[in-house]
């Protein structure tokens, strides 16, 4: 998890928010991350994130059995098309290294892999990238992994709603981190000027 953390950070304009115990925010959300693309360092603030990492069951989204120590679930908005592509099949809803989409967006582009090894982490990675940019412009390096519409409000607007609410439930403005390097190449949710899941 951790890895995959400090990867994305160093991707340009990536802006990584991971609340911890103690900070100023719902303590549902401690130990969880966030990826907004934030070129200024900032956390937008009526933006969803394009990827979470989340590491316990949240009330409404039990399936994947997150509660077990060590336990952790990336989540990505990849826009349909790339969801169709990575899964063809839906396996179980507690199996391993393997993309499904997500249990509560799947339908809006979201998938989902619980803990990333040799099968999925590579392209984990890849489709880490900060999303596609407004007007069509997307990061350079993110443009593969993105050209289905990923990070458009236009591909996910519903679904922006519903995530705006669920994360409203839980907070106020977070603290924030800055990505640190530059480089190229995946919900939970934001909470109000918070921070939650996908």
């Amino acid at each position: 998890m951790q890895e995959i953390i400090e990867t994305v950070r160093g991707f340009d304009g990536a802006l990584v928010v991971s609340p911890q115990e103690g900070d100023a925010f719902p303590a549902l959300s401690w130990g969880d991350a966030y990826f907004y693309h934030a070129p200024d360092g900032q956390m937008p603030e009526r933006t969803q994130p394009y990827g979470t990492i989340i590491t316990k069951d949240y009330p409404d989204d039990t399936s994947s059995a997150l509660d077990t120590p060590g336990r952790f679930r990336v989540n990505i908005h990849v826009g349909r098309a790339q969801a169709d592509a990575l899964c063809p099949t839906e396996p179980e809803p507690t199996a391993v290294d393997a993309f499904r989409r997500h249990p509560l967006y799947g339908t809006s582009g979201w998938v989902c892999v619980i803990d990333p090894a040799e099968r999925t982490g590579a392209v984990v990675l890849s489709c880490s990238v900060t999303p596609t940019l407004p007007h069509g412009r997307a990061p350079s390096a993110a443009r593969t992994a993105h050209d289905h519409g990923a990070g458009h409000e236009r591909d996910r607007p519903a679904d922006r709603r519903r995530v705006g609410r669920r994360l409203r439930r839980t907070g106020p403005a977070p603290v924030r981190e800055r990505g640190a390097g530059r480089r190229s190449c995946p919900r939970r949710h934001r909470q109000g000027s918070g921070v939650r899941t996908r």
